[in-house]
């Protein structure tokens, strides 16, 4: 979904590629991508995601020109607002900004890129969520007269985390 300048979803596209439905969506060469160009302010993109687990994500945006400002709506709600993003140094010149992080319970949900301001382009914006990991054993405050054997134990949570490894310095002791 989108919405133009106009407050409509007129039949046009400034880059002529890839599709015509009023996006306006070029070729990036040095992105090896198509991207959205010509942003103006009121403009906005609604993106469906299916997040596969309750979590905090940090939502970075991918743009390229004299900089600009968004607002980040999450089905309907403001969750990260009036956000700038630098000038790049021109059209063809991209970085990423960081541009915070909210929660998303697991499922499906409609992200809008709301266009505050304009002077860039588009190539993507990329959720992660945050690893984090947590000793469950021993227990706070445990205390242990030496020698001992004390048992550890982790849980972790993000993604595509596979295992926990315990260190003393360098050494792997688990």
């Amino acid at each position: 979904d989108y919405q133009n300048a106009n407050g409509n979803g007129g039949v046009y596209n400034t880059g002529w590629t890839y599709r015509n439905d009023g996006v306006d969506i070029q070729w990036a060469s040095g992105e090896n991508a198509n991207t959205v160009g010509w942003t103006v302010a009121g403009e906005w993109m609604n993106y469906t995601v299916n997040a596969a687990i309750a979590s905090r994500y940090n939502l970075n945006l991918r743009h390229a020109g004299t900089g600009g400002v968004v607002t980040i709506k999450v089905d309907g709600v403001t969750v990260l607002a009036n956000i700038g993003l630098p000038s790049t140094g021109g059209y063809t010149t991209w970085a990423t900004t960081a541009l915070g992080g909210f929660n998303l319970s697991a499922g499906k949900h409609t992200i809008q890129l709301l266009i505050n301001t304009a002077g860039f382009n588009i190539n993507y914006l990329r959720f992660t969520a945050p690893l984090s990991v947590a000793l469950t054993a021993p227990a706070n405050n445990a205390t242990y007269t030496a020698p001992a054997t004390i048992n550890l134990a982790a849980t972790a949570g993000g993604t595509n985390i596979t295992k926990v490894d315990f260190y003393i310095g360098s050494i792997l002791i688990g």
